[in-house]
């Protein structure tokens, strides 16, 4: 289940015999541009703990004999949220219409009473 949580993915396997020649190096962080008021990396003050965390909660799961129960729960729980938004959405579709339909009965009343004609559409 590796597959799940994105590790292994696109990275080619090289041939054998061949070596492994190493990603390029990143540009150095000085840079040619001569500011040094440059404003800093937006990712210089990222913590990445809780993205470590959730790593090796996703390496000890893929581990577990319980995988496939987890991944199943998981999608149990996202359909059940997802039925939640879909019924407060027509919750409020239906309040919408009935609204709608109050205001086009409070105009028609209000043109029948002053004898007024219905505009053409």
């Amino acid at each position: 289940m590796s597959w799940l949580f994105g590790l292994n993915k696109g990275q080619p396997e090289a041939p054998s015999g061949l070596p492994v020649q190493p990603p390029p190096p990143p540009p150095p962080a000085g840079g040619s541009s001569g500011g040094g008021d440059k404003p800093k990396d937006k990712w210089s003050n990222f913590d990445p703990t809780g993205l470590e965390r959730a790593a090796q909660a996703a390496k000890d799961l893929d581990k577990s004999r319980h995988a496939k129960e987890a991944l199943d729960l998981a999608r149990m729980q996202e359909q059940s949220t997802q039925m939640e938004h879909q019924s407060k959405i027509k919750v409020k579709q239906t309040l919408y219409t009935s609204t709608e339909l109050r205001v086009k009965s409070y105009f028609t009343l209000d043109l029948l009473q002053d004898g007024g004609s219905f505009p053409e559409d």
